[in-house]
């Protein structure tokens, strides 16, 4: 207590035990990590999340209960994939509920984990374009975006390999390190996979 009260003087009472939690952490030996995070430092273990009204309440809880990796879903598209309007103004919107939700987390005191908290957002094929500005919901808040995941439910396969497309120029930017795809299964999701993973690699399923 002595050493942060010290530090304190300096970087301020908040970022000097928050640098304390995350030497903590870092430090943490692999076999006594958290059931979220195996010896390769990925989850293991994420909740599924709405955006929507409850979206802090529950992520309190679920952070009070030990989780540490969340799936933050938007909802399938309701809008024909062009519209471009209408992406733009949900997308802000989205960003802007998402940003004021891990903002009311500071009240509880559970921001001082952020870095142990990392996130995968899964967007439908309309709200690829927003990307940015829902990372920046993340980022701008101290966590980490783990992965970025196409919400493939429904959605026409031309949209999704243009949607791929998009996505891989992002992490060739280095926006973000993993991509993955995310709500079907049987037929549908193989040929996604094949479509996608033929353009560049498919990191999470």
């Amino acid at each position: 207590l002595q050493g942060v009260l010290q530090e304190s003087e300096i970087v301020g009472l908040q970022n000097a035990c928050q640098r304390r939690v995350t030497d903590f952490v870092r430090r943490l030996p692999d076999s006594i990590l958290p059931l979220e995070l195996g010896a390769s430092r990925d989850p293991l273990v994420s909740m599924q999340l709405s955006v929507n009204p409850t979206l802090s309440a529950v992520l309190s809880d679920a952070l009070c209960n030990g989780i540490r990796h969340f799936h933050i879903l938007f909802g399938e598209a309701v809008v024909p994939f062009g519209d471009v309007s209408y992406a733009e103004q949900d997308g802000r919107l989205k960003a802007m509920q998402l940003a004021t939700a891990l903002s009311d987390i500071k009240k509880t005191g559970l921001h001082m984990f952020h870095d142990g908290i990392s996130f995968t957002l899964v967007t439908p094929p309309y709200l690829v374009g927003n990307f940015k500005e829902l990372q920046n919901a993340l980022t701008v808040s101290g966590y980490q975006l783990y992965c970025w995941s196409l919400d493939i439910r429904g959605a026409k396969r031309e949209d999704i390999v243009e949607c791929w497309t998009v996505m891989t120029q992002a992490r060739c930017h280095e926006e973000v390190s993993k991509l993955g795809l995310w709500g079907a299964k049987g037929k549908l999701f193989q040929q996604a996979f094949s479509d996608c993973h033929t353009i560049d690699k498919v990191s999470v399923i």
